[in-house]
């Protein structure tokens, strides 16, 4: 077996690995994007201003 057909292998063999993180991920995010202005209006009612300037 060439050092391609392993390298072609592993990309094969991680395939599926990558795409269920990858929908993860986007899973995630979307669930975040749903809970976002509860987390916001949350973040108001303890005495946060909103200002996230001073977190970048």
């Amino acid at each position: 077996m060439d050092s391609d057909t392993v390298r072609v292998a592993a990309l094969e063999a991680e395939a599926g690995t990558t795409e269920r993180y990858v929908a993860d991920a986007i899973g995630e995010f979307a669930a975040l994007t749903r809970r976002w202005p509860e987390l916001v209006a949350a973040a108001g009612r303890l005495g946060s201003d909103g200002d996230l300037g001073r977190y970048a």
